[in-house]
């Protein structure tokens, strides 16, 4: 079981307070398992995805790149993997 010793205390109205009360009680939790369930919910459905550092300077380059008209088209999967392999041969060979 997760370990709940941080708390947060938020200001809620006596009506909010009254419902989130009544719907933990028809679900049979408590009122904090009921919140911390909603906020949880909340957080699950709404994900935002971030980018690392480096992946962001990635991403970054690629648009700079996208922007000078340095990309590649190919048009096959099989002429793409050609010119990588051609490549790495390069690479290797230097």
């Amino acid at each position: 079981m997760a370990d709940y010793t941080n708390r947060l205390q938020v200001g809620v109205s006596g009506t909010l307070l009254n419902q989130l009360r009544d719907r933990a009680s028809y679900t049979g939790v408590t009122l904090p398992e009921y919140v911390r369930h909603i906020l949880i919910k909340e957080i699950e459905d709404n994900k935002i995805e971030t980018l690392s550092p480096e992946l962001e300077e990635e991403v970054e380059q690629a648009v700079k790149d996208y922007e000078a008209g340095k990309l590649v088209k190919y048009n096959s999967v099989e002429e793409m993997v050609k010119s990588w392999e051609k490549e790495w041969e390069e690479e290797d060979g230097k």
